[in-house]
């Protein structure tokens, strides 16, 4: 019987700007497997998809110590896929572009174009809306924006009594609105800024990697070891089914 030759078995992130690999020999794994060579492509498959989990859990685990969660969507955006026989690569990473951006960093490109005249803001412009927290925009730092409480959503409805406004003799605008009846008081709902950045807070790569060696040589322990385990109940069986009977 040949012996395996040595093979390369791949673990990368899925956000799409992101790439981090860790490879490993796999003739351990065959030295371990020895006599079961044919087992090696599924031993390492199964290695694999059991690191990218261990990295998956890692990141749920860290993010919520990392960011302010509002939504189960960003959690739930950690995607795995699993390593297969015919392709020795597993990948571990986030399907959000939002959180793909926190890994990168780079701009943050503006959305909207600001009408102070007409009271609105529109597509297509400069401009980021940031909610000021503990407006009717954004009570808490944790909340959610609704949908009535985006910018256009309460430009549009007279009812609100918002309206854009420069803040003082700046470049920037905020969005605010009338408070009862009267012109004032007013509360600032969004500053409207030109386009910003988004840093590299997302320590993803540090996450995954972490996970990966504290992990790997248990779970090759774990899994080789029901594979053996399997192979010698499957030899003791075909072993009783041919041993002689006495008369």
């Amino acid at each position: 019987m040949t012996t395996p030759t040595a093979r390369r078995a791949t673990l990368r992130p899925m956000a799409r700007p992101v790439r981090l690999g860790i490879t490993f020999d796999t003739r351990p794994i065959a030295a371990g497997l020895k006599g079961l060579e044919r087992q090696v492509p599924f031993a390492t498959a199964l290695i694999l998809t059991r690191l990218v989990q261990s990295g998956q859990r890692e990141l749920k685990d860290q993010l919520p110590a990392e960011f302010t969660l509002r939504t189960k969507r960003v959690l739930s955006g950690i995607k795995i896929q699993r390593a297969t026989k015919q392709k020795l690569f597993a990948k571990v990473g986030t399907v959000d572009d939002y959180m793909a951006k926190q890994v990168t960093g780079g701009p943050k490109p503006g959305y909207l174009a600001v009408d102070a005249e007409a009271d609105t803001v529109v597509m297509g412009g400069r401009f980021v809306a940031v909610p000021v927290v503990g407006s009717r925009a954004r009570k808490t730092f944790k909340a959610r924006v609704t949908p009535a409480n985006l910018p256009n959503a309460l430009l549009a409805n007279p009812k609100n009594r918002a309206f854009v406004a420069r803040l003082g003799k700046s470049s920037a605008f905020g969005i605010f609105r009338r408070i009862g009846k009267k012109r004032h008081p007013i509360e600032r709902l969004y500053n409207l800024v030109r386009a910003a950045k988004y840093e590299k807070r997302w320590q993803l790569q540090q996450n995954v990697d972490r996970a990966m060696k504290r992990d790997f040589a248990e779970t090759c322990r774990i899994e080789l070891g029901k594979i053996l385990a399997d192979a010698e109940r499957r030899a003791a069986a075909k072993a009783a089914k041919t041993a002689p009977t006495s008369d």
